[in-house]
């Protein structure tokens, strides 16, 4: 089972981190946005209601100085009882009388005094006096200042209209009531300059708790219009405690028993912190995802590159010595490493080869030690004895194997290690020989060589071994139509020996793995031992330009293809 890249792993705890801490910081900073929206919001409803609540006590001082103004002597309350009982011609003239007396007409006459309090305060709208038990009343507005006796009180709904109770100052008694309308204009400078014009409510309330100013947002549809009125129409008062679960509420009450009252829906404020919170939530996803995206893209090139060695280790662990790691795509670090893999791997495999090569000379020469632990001389003098008494008797044949066994001994014992191809041939001929003696009329054999060549130096059991691997694993004695084959032959300085049999031979499998083996240097292919010898020492001697190769032959066998160029050549 392949194992996970610790890179990959170091990645994702590292991301889950970044991750984390964003995220949290996102929800702090959005925690943190909606708590800040809401103290602002009751910060706002408060201040607000405090600064609405100013405004009315001034106007209330305003409508107080005024209602002193008009009967804060006898005199006075009389001129206002004439005003109403006279007709005007009549009030004007006695007005007119009592002017040298009084200091001049505007003193004395009503409508005049009435006209220079709009002069004197531009906030006021318009003026009406109510006399208890007369049928008409003084009003007066901007257009009109001076005013005039009206049948009945204009609709003064929706307007800020104050009231002061008329005192005769003699008497403490109620005389009537004075109403003075004043601009709205000022109040809703204040709550545009709110900061929460779209989402501030307000409501003022006279003390009788009528509605004299609303201040109402389209997105309400007048639901909290009528949560009031219905908490007034119960209980009289305004139901803080119930509006205070869907709205931020905060009133204000002046000294003559006004209220004022300004609210926010809690609603509003989340969807408004929401907005706000969505847009750092998308952020700190955008930002998460920037980084991920950043991170892989450092860390994969990395990964890659480490992966590359782990592979590489791994073909060399499976046995694959001349395995290299590409260095070109390495950086840093990386680099250096597999710098010093691939030196290690050569130091191993000059190693291999040094170990190799010393097998090689310790088998020759104990090769050689047997062989010079048996006196040649005996063995031939012995086997010459042999030969002799087989002629003499008259068994020819036994003669011609004795003598050829001799021939492959004393070959066998010489101690020269090259020997021409011709003789090298005639040896691996003679050893088939002894093998169709001792299974005559089962094996048939052919021997031929370039004449050109024959005189070419090889080194010693070059060709023998492949011929003897047949009769050890390829022949078939069961058979009568054995057969083996060796050609030399020289074209265009190319020498070309081919060993070709009839036996059992291989799977094409084993033979790619053989083939595989040859072009190797320095393999050891399980169960070819003689033929890697052969093709070693063989490739050693003639260099480059050497090559063996194995065939399936279309008669079942295997042909073996040795080459090379002419190089090494003796006469």
């Amino acid at each position: 089972m392949k194992q996970k890249n610790l890179i990959y792993s170091l990645l994702k705890v590292y991301s889950l981190v970044m991750i984390l801490v964003i995220t949290s910081f996102a929800v702090t900073v959005s925690y943190a946005t909606f708590d800040r929206n809401r103290k602002d919001t009751a910060k706002v409803t408060q201040q607000t209601a405090s600064r609405l609540a100013d405004i009315l006590s001034e106007n209330e001082n305003k409508i107080n100085r005024i209602a002193i103004e008009l009967t804060n002597n006898q005199e006075k309350v009389a001129n206002l009882f004439d005003y109403f009982q006279l007709s005007y011609s009549d009030y004007l003239s006695q007005s007119l009388s009592r002017e040298g007396i009084e200091g001049g007409i505007s003193s004395i006459y009503l409508p005049q005094k009435i006209a220079n309090l709009y002069y004197a305060d531009d906030k006021i709208e318009s003026i009406a006096i109510d006399l208890k038990n007369y049928q008409e009343i003084l009003y007066s507005n901007e257009q009109k200042k001076m005013g005039s006796k009206e049948k009945r009180m204009p609709d003064l709904k929706n307007q800020l209209t104050l009231s002061k109770t008329l005192m005769n100052p003699n008497t403490s008694e109620q005389i009537g009531t004075l109403y003075v309308t004043f601009s709205k204009q000022e109040l809703n400078t204040i709550i545009d300059n709110s900061g929460a014009k779209n989402q501030l409510q307000t409501f003022i309330f006279s003390d009788r708790m009528k509605q004299l100013y609303a201040n109402k947002i389209p997105s309400n549809n007048g639901l909290l219009q009528a949560e009031i009125e219905k908490g007034i129409t119960k209980n009289s008062e305004i139901d803080f405690l119930s509006l205070s679960q869907q709205y931020y509420i905060y009133g204000s009450e002046t000294a003559s028993g006004m209220q004022v009252l300004t609210a926010v829906s809690k609603k509003s404020v989340a969807i408004q912190s929401f907005n706000a919170i969505f847009f750092i939530l998308l952020g700190s996803a955008l930002i998460n995802l920037f980084l991920l995206y950043f991170l892989y893209r450092i860390f994969r090139k990395y990964a890659y590159q480490v992966e590359d060695i782990v592979a590489s280790v791994s073909q060399v662990s499976s046995g694959k010595l001349d395995w290299r790691i590409t260095t070109a795509d390495k950086e840093a670090e990386l680099k250096d490493i597999s710098t010093g893999i691939n030196q290690m791997l050569d130091g191993i495999n000059q190693y291999i080869e040094d170990i190799y090569t010393l097998e090689i000379k310790q088998k020759d020469a104990h090769m050689r030690a047997l062989q010079s632990q048996i006196n040649p001389h005996f063995l031939y003098n012995t086997l010459e004895y042999i030969r002799m008494y087989a002629v003499s008797e008259g068994a020819e044949e036994l003669a011609d194997v004795v003598y050829t066994f001799a021939t492959l001994l004393r070959n066998n014992t010489s101690q020269e290690k090259t020997t021409t191809l011709k003789k090298e041939l005639e040896f691996c001929e003679k050893y088939v020989y002894l093998y169709q003696m001792r299974y005559p009329g089962n094996i048939a054999y052919s021997f031929a060589i370039d004449s050109a060549i024959e005189n070419l130096v090889i080194p010693k059991f070059s060709i023998q071994p492949l011929i003897e691997n047949y009769f050890v694993h390829g022949i078939d004695y069961m058979r009568i139509d054995n057969v083996i084959s060796v050609k030399a032959n020289i074209e265009e300085d190319k020498i070309t020996i081919l060993i070709r049999d009839n036996g059992k031979g291989m799977s094409s499998e084993k033979i790619k793995d053989l083939n595989q083996s040859l072009m190797e240097s320095h393999s050891k292919f399980g169960g070819s031992i003689g033929i890697l010898n052969v093709n070693e020492r063989l490739r050693s001697y003639f260099g480059e330009s050497y090559q063996m190769c194995i065939q399936e032959t279309q008669a079942h066998g295997v042909t073996i293809s040795i080459s090379f160029e002419k190089e090494k050549e003796e006469v």
